[in-house]
């Protein structure tokens, strides 16, 4: 109820919650030996099933939920283009970026790591983080934190 009454959000969580308790009957029967490719499709299919239910979070009704999931299945053929090519390949190259930072990282700490770096290179790199952030707003709506 943090995040507001609307049945949008008991979807978004009960999804959540569904697929936690998904994964841990299968972590019980299910033996798998994860090793780089089976990692990184499971490490997909995780991605793919949280943003899936993050269209419950941001939609207000469940009308706009569906128009937005046959949407990105490609099943809404009288869909409006919201989003421009070009946006959509900014976002894929900082997933990308993302994805291969969390495997290059996946046997250390952003402590080890910020202990290797020096002070002044750490400090630019924040700096850019946050300035991307700030210039990345554009006119969409507020972050919900933002709000409090």
């Amino acid at each position: 109820m943090w995040h507001g009454a609307a049945w949008t959000f008991v979807v978004w969580g009960a999804l959540h919650g569904t697929f936690l308790v998904v994964e841990r009957l299968l972590r019980g029967k299910i033996h798998i030996k994860i090793n780089a490719f089976n990692g990184v499709l499971l490490a997909l299919l995780t991605y793919t099933l949280v943003n899936f239910t993050w269209v419950f979070f941001r939609a207000r009704e469940f009308s706009v939920a569906k128009n937005m999931i046959t949407s990105m299945f490609f099943l809404n053929e009288e869909g409006e283009k919201i989003i421009e090519s070009f946006d959509i390949i900014k976002v894929f190259s900082l997933i990308t970026i993302l994805f291969i930072c969390h495997w290059l990282m996946r046997n250390t700490s952003m402590k080890e790591v910020s202990q290797k770096i020096s002070p002044f290179v750490l400090g630019v790199v924040w700096a850019m983080m946050i300035f991307l952030i700030v210039i990345a707003q554009g006119s969409s709506e507020q972050f919900i934190y933002f709000q409090f």
